[in-house]
């Protein structure tokens, strides 16, 4: 999925430049999608300085968007089953809440994509396989520590 967004977002820009400007005296390109998603990363730099951590303790993340989409899609069961995603329950397929907890992950890690790719695309703007590349160490740094953790 993130490869589609790279590749997508590489597209996107490459479309966006505005035309060459002379700003104090040098020719800069300014591109739209970029200026907007640093705009967002300072909404975003802002919000986490001045986040309390009670709300992380005191938060429910089964109202979060990757849990209500799972709740939408499956029925789900009140008890695991192993490391099922579905089983049965009274002859009816249920999605299990191991189904749900990876949800939540996975819409977590799409929100950390959506608020890391500018930056990386502020860095290399035209070469989606540098982006990509850097996505697959980050994720696999994140997989490092957490099974050291």
């Amino acid at each position: 999925m993130r490869a589609v967004f790279i590749f997508t977002g590489v597209g996107l820009i490459n479309l966006t430049f505005l035309p060459e400007m002379n700003f104090f005296g040098k020719n800069v390109e300014i591109n739209l999608v970029l200026t907007i998603f640093g705009f967002f990363l300072i909404y975003a730099g802002i919000k986490s300085w001045f986040a309390n951590d009670k709300d992380d303790e005191e938060k429910d993340f089964s109202k979060s968007p990757g849990a209500q989409v799972i709740h939408k899609l499956f029925k789900v069961s009140n008890e695991y089953s192993g490391g099922n995603f579905f089983t049965i329950e009274n002859g009816v397929k249920v999605a299990t809440p191991l189904l749900v907890v990876v949800a939540v992950i996975e819409f977590t890690d799409l929100i950390f994509a959506v608020d890391s790719i500018p930056a990386i695309f502020a860095i290399a703007p035209k070469d989606p396989f540098i982006l990509h590349l850097q996505y697959l160490c980050d994720s696999r740094l994140a997989i490092l520590v957490f099974s050291i953790g």
